[in-house]
């Protein structure tokens, strides 16, 4: 599809030199202000739009340089859990216009879209193709109705992850992309996604800032953001939660106040940390107090780029370069003049080609030579 290119490039110039302050936590803080409890925050663009409106005013009063639409459960399949897919492209757009309504001049609007809850194969059974064109479609609409950026985040799966940066990259070849993964106290997502292998992929599929949201608080979040800017050569961006919740009388109540949570924005900052900004538990008092920080921290870090050659899978990631010149490649699994392991190609088992794998590993391979051609 065509859109126009201006403001897009104006997000990335600006922020090539400037800290960029996202918003806070929009679904926790609508809860905190009287929505129910389970109800989607996505139809509320439609049935209370000036309280969206009120909400995005408050962070853009705090200092919010980028506000994210109300629109991160806005895929078809979450919102066929709620009865009303019919209404993605009215729930969508709505959200846009609220947002940029509010945003004005010189602040930036980014499309929100969240994990849709299909999972693709192979650890899951929905086409990967599939989950693809579920993203895609949203992201069309988004860019449609005019968003300056698109941040996609909590996720934890890297297939899903790719699926809907896939999906949006074939929404628009231009529009620029954040992305987040969230990641648990022992430094990998629930899928065992460690951080060096999510911005190697993340980088390579054209995102422009990497980074983690959700999930720890600011303490545990700064240890993953200082393994992702080992690897990156772009901009890192996060999005702490207030601690981790606890619940009382059917509340969610987070450990941390505004003034705790601002307290990491330097640290972060000195982390190489270019767009930063809050997630569950965090209101406009956090995202204000970060502000003061962030105008009294100074210039933007540069970030410095790795100029190896960075290779991944979803789980382990090697660097060949410098003091690591070579990477052994294993090459077994090959079906040429293997009649068993082609027959086993054949009818679609992989067993062999599993354990020649392994074998590899164990034997030193860091790279695997897959060849299933016949």
């Amino acid at each position: 599809m065509q859109e126009s290119e201006g403001k897009c490039m104006d997000f990335i110039d600006v922020l090539n030199e400037k800290i960029l302050l996202l918003d806070g936590s929009m679904g926790a803080y609508l809860q905190k202000k009287g929505m129910a409890a389970g109800k989607a925050p996505d139809l509320l663009n439609l049935e209370s739009p000036e309280l969206i409106k009120e909400v995005h005013e408050a962070y853009l009063a705090a200092g919010s340089d980028i506000i994210l639409t109300n629109t991160f459960g806005a895929t078809r399949p979450r919102l066929e859990e709620h009865g009303c897919s019919d209404k993605i492209e009215e729930i969508n757009r709505k959200a846009v216009e609220i947002a940029k309504s509010a945003a004005g001049d010189g602040k930036f609007v980014a499309g929100d879209i969240g994990p849709c809850g299909l999972m693709p194969e192979p650890a899951g059974i929905v086409k990967f193709e599939d989950v693809v064109s579920v993203f895609r479609e949203q992201a069309e609409i988004l860019v449609k109705a005019g968003v300056d950026l698109i941040v996609v985040e909590t996720f934890f799966d890297i297939q899903e992850l790719r699926a809907a940066m896939i999906g949006v990259r074939e929404a628009s070849a231009t529009i620029p992309i954040v992305s987040f993964m969230t990641y648990t106290p022992d430094g990998k997502t629930d899928t065992g996604v460690t951080p060096w292998a999510a911005t190697v992929i993340l980088e390579k599929l054209g995102a422009c800032a990497v980074g983690t949201n959700c999930s720890t608080g600011p303490e545990g979040m700064l240890n993953i953001v200082k393994k992702l800017g080992r690897y990156s050569s772009i901009n890192l961006a996060c999005q702490p939660n207030a601690g981790l919740p606890e619940e009382i009388d059917g509340n969610f109540v987070y450990s941390m106040g505004p003034a705790d949570v601002a307290a990491f924005t330097e640290r972060f900052l000195e982390a190489g940390v270019g767009i930063i900004g809050g997630c569950c538990g965090t209101v406009p008092e956090t995202i204000k107090l970060m502000r003061q920080k962030i105008d009294a921290y100074g210039s933007k870090k540069i970030k410095e780029s790795n100029n190896n050659l960075i290779l991944s899978s979803g789980s382990k990631t090697i660097s060949i370069g410098g003091t690591s010149p070579f990477g052994i490649i294993g090459e077994r699994i090959n079906p040429t003049g293997r009649k068993k392991f082609a027959a086993s190609l054949s009818e679609g088992k992989l067993s062999v080609a599993v354990r020649d794998g392994l074998k590899q590993e164990v034997a030193g391979a860091h790279i695997l030579d897959v060849n299933t051609g016949l």
